[in-house]
Formats: C-alpha cells, sequence, structure tokens
C-alpha cells in the first residue's frame, strides 16, 4: 500500500503517514496514529509502567488481595519469612518478583510470580525464567 492510499484511508495527511514509517510517530496525537493503525487493520494499546512495573498491575485490587493472602498463607507456616515486590538488578536484567519466601530451616526459596489473569503465556515464561534463575542471587544480596 502506497502512503497517500493509507493517508486517504486513514484521513490524514501523506507527509503523517511518512512520520510514522519514519518512526517519529511520537510527535502524533496518540488518536492520529491509532487512526494509522485501523486503516492497517491494527490495533494500539498503552501500556504505562512506574518504576520497572506494570501500573494496572499496582492499582489492580485483586493481584493485591492474592498477594494478601499468599503472604498470610506462608506466614501461618512455621519458618516462612516473606519479602513482597522484590526488585532486581543482575546482568543487566531487570525485574520485580512478586513475592520471594524463604524457609531458613528447610533451606527452600520460593519465587512467586502472582497472576489474576493471563494475558500473554509466552512472555509469561519469560519472566519466569528469569526470575528462577536469578532467585537465588537476588535472595544471597538480601542476606
Amino acid at each position: 500500500m502506497r502512503q497517500e492510499d493509507l493517508a486517504r484511508l486513514a484521513g490524514v495527511s501523506h507527509s503523517t503517514v511518512s512520520l510514522v514509517e519514519r518512526e517519529h510517530w511520537q510527535k502524533l496525537s496518540l488518536a492520529t496514529v491509532r487512526a494509522i493503525a485501523a486503516a492497517l487493520d491494527i490495533r494500539v494499546d498503552v501500556m504505562g509502567r512506574w518504576r520497572g512495573g506494570d501500573a494496572d498491575r499496582l492499582l489492580n485490587r485483586r493481584h493485591s488481595l492474592l498477594a494478601e493472602s499468599v503472604v498470610a498463607f506462608l506466614t501461618a507456616l512455621q519458618g516462612w519469612i516473606v519479602e513482597p515486590e522484590v526488585s532486581f538488578a543482575i546482568y543487566g536484567e531487570r525485574g520485580v518478583i512478586d513475592l520471594l519466601a524463604w524457609h531458613g530451616a528447610s533451606g527452600q526459596l520460593l519465587a512467586i510470580e502472582l497472576k489474576t489473569e493471563f494475558a500473554d503465556v509466552n512472555e509469561l515464561i519469560g519472566t519466569l525464567d528469569r526470575k528462577v534463575r536469578l532467585a537465588g542471587a537476588v535472595a544471597s544480596s538480601r542476606g
């Protein structure tokens, strides 16, 4: 499809389509970017992030209730120490472990990723892989 054709379908100028094609879409309004995307049958989603975490997760009541429930369960068992929202940056990999739990007597370490819904299973698997690989180092750094 030519830029002129896309511009006509989206109701924008040719130069606006050119900006998007050259990756200068940040200069445009979200409505304009969405109009161009819609003309191509593409949906544009915006996800707010706050200090490395998903803002929607931080504001999600169900996620908070789930975390509180798991913490209550583990701390009711003898010997478990639980730390919520443990951030890490190791070897250039960054993230936040929802709950990091340690049982000193048995030497067990739990890195818990809480989900109230599954949006992207591939992303979840990648996230879990990173956290499992780095959980020992994260726990060690916390004593």
